[in-house]
């Protein structure tokens, strides 16, 4: 399964899933999901996203203190796994025997946002869980008459004794212009336009990246220009030739994306540059229909290319 690679609201099947404890000892729900549609938000329906493999875990605190008062409450998580499972909410015991119980093709809703956490390795995380069925607008549902007219049976007393005294006065506001934007919003299109805007969103980040990289090793070659020159280094071996070795498109993708995982600072988008990169630079411009000409060989190639292009802590 590959890692998330945008944000969005997916739907997506649940894999595995347990009651855990949080690093700060809350109670967490702790979820394998792998997204199965997107919703495109320009169409207004869903689209089908199984074809990418694309998933995440999703790690979801059920309880936390207040910060004011620092008594123990339940959280919107906790709202939404009531929701989600069917859940009554009073024992995570209870909550684990669902979640034991769940059918294979059991699917709900994830939100997936930017990933704030500072030493994040993916920069997108599930920020919530929601019914499969549940509006994927989110917009506000009026109550109807029957049941306005119940809330102010039991609450039109309380309102009476707060505003007892007082007179309803019209707030005067300014009326506003609204500022175009810089730019049009980009449209969200296909499931292959959306990939598409999201790799060209990593490859300026990368270019971004790639700019910084060289403007510091220039300041350090004009500092070491300033000393007494070094002594030069002995002349490295060559490296072996890697014709012999032999590997598959998905397993030189593995090695490129654990090799990623390792190393600090390194994002997806630089572990899809550098897998673009350096198959163009072992075999040329390859395209969809040209992609299984490529040997194992060659596959080998541009798993050591991207690596070595990486590089390492």
């Amino acid at each position: 399964m590959q890692k998330m690679s945008m944000t969005g609201l997916f739907r997506a099947k649940v894999l595995s899933s347990a009651v855990t404890v949080s690093s700060n000892g809350f109670p967490r729900f702790e979820g394998k999901l792998l997204f199965t549609e997107l919703y495109n938000e320009q169409e207004k329906e869903w689209q089908d996203w199984a074809e990418y493999d694309q998933g995440g875990m999703a790690y979801l605190t059920l309880a936390g203190t207040d910060k004011n008062s620092g008594e123990i409450m339940a959280t919107f998580n906790h709202e939404n796994c009531m929701e989600v499972f069917g859940w009554d909410g009073k024992s995570f015991a209870k909550l684990q025997a669902i979640l034991d119980g769940l059918d294979e093709e059991f699917q709900l809703q994830v939100r997936v946002t930017d990933n704030t956490y500072a030493e994040a390795k993916n920069p997108f995380q599930i920020n919530g869980i929601y019914p499969f069925d549940a509006p994927p607008t989110r917009e506000v549902q009026k109550l109807e008459t029957a049941a306005l007219k119940d809330l102010d049976k039991m609450f039109g007393a309380a309102l009476k004794v707060a505003t007892a005294g007082k007179k309803p006065t019209k707030k005067k506001t300014k009326k506003k212009t609204a500022k175009k934007p810089a730019t049009p919003p980009a449209a969200n299109g296909s499931a292959k336009d959306i990939m598409d805007r999201n790799d060209a969103e990593n490859k300026k980040i990368a270019e971004k990246k790639e700019a910084g990289r060289l403007r510091e090793e220039e300041k350090m070659a004009e500092r070491e220009a300033s000393k007494a020159a070094p002594p030069k280094p002995p002349t490295p071996p060559k490296p072996k030739a890697a014709a012999e070795e032999t590997c598959t498109n998905e397993e030189c993708w593995k090695a490129i994306c654990d090799h990623v995982d390792h190393v600090e600072g390194l994002t997806d988008a630089d572990a899809s540059n550098a897998y673009t990169n350096s198959l163009v630079e072992v075999c040329g411009e390859v395209t969809e229909e040209t992609v299984g000409d490529v040997t194992p060989q060659q596959w080998a190639l541009v798993r050591s290319t991207a690596i070595a292009s990486l590089g390492s802590l």
